[in-house]
């Protein structure tokens, strides 16, 4: 009786460990957690420091994005979720960095701007708009540290319908706006006093297109004429 009764303990023992066994192979095999968003979106970046006109590297971790001389820009693929963007000089030396959240359902610049003793960089992020026939949407970036302040635009002329109704401050941007294109055939950046006008830009837009259109550069009075205060229309 004792023997058979240390025979059925021993049993016992032996279905328990593999139970406890089986149950942990099921847990292994539990789904995991979402590692986070998947997909990718595009977004652009641009090089607009007039004061560091090289050429600067646009960096995703250890993955180059692109190589940029001053005034141009490239439309870049990144993963969607919480990212950053290192901008460094050919050389390897960091200059800035931009963190940006991804997703598709908006439109995202990432903008290397400054001057040549404060090298920055910012993100512009607007939710994208659904334009209806015979019209345009629009935006505009403050891309210029030397104009010291901030901006407002007006539609045909330095006394139209302003396009926001409070001025663009520095490393901002308006939320898309949507215009007539029949209609809308300039934009006139002013200070935000509203009598000195710093631009004209004329502008021919496609029915149905978004765009964004950055001011940069330099009203440095003694700047060299290629870093001049200027504009670029990119269509979205």
């Amino acid at each position: 009786m004792n023997r058979f009764s240390m025979l059925l303990r021993s049993l016992f023992v032996l279905m328990a460990v593999s139970a406890a066994i089986g149950f942990n192979a099921c847990s292994s095999d539990s789904p995991s957690s979402p590692s986070g968003p998947v997909g990718s979106s595009t977004i652009t970046v641009m090089h607009a420091n007039p004061g560091f006109s090289s050429d600067v590297i646009f960096k995703q971790d250890t993955t180059t994005l692109g190589r940029l001389s001053y005034g141009t820009l490239k439309d870049v693929t990144v993963l969607n979720g919480t990212r950053t963007i290192d901008i460094r000089a050919t050389d390897g030396a960091s200059l800035s960095s931009t963190s940006i959240a991804l997703d598709s359902t908006v439109s995202i610049w990432v903008i290397y701007t400054g001057s040549s003793t404060e090298k920055e960089s910012f993100r512009i992020t607007n939710k994208k708009l659904a334009v209806t026939a015979d019209n345009a949407a629009i935006r505009v970036v403050h891309a210029s540290k030397t104009i010291n302040g901030n901006i407002n635009v007006k539609i045909n002329s330095a006394t139209g319908l302003p396009l926001t109704q409070t001025p663009i401050p520095y490393q901002q941007s308006s939320d898309y706006v949507t215009v007539p294109i029949a209609s809308t055939t300039k934009l006139i950046i002013l200070r935000s006093d509203n009598t000195t006008q710093l631009l004209e830009v004329p502008v021919t837009f496609v029915s149905g297109k978004s765009y964004t259109i950055v001011v940069y550069g330099s009203t440095d009075v003694n700047a060299d004429p290629s870093v001049k205060l200027t504009y670029k229309i990119e269509e979205d």
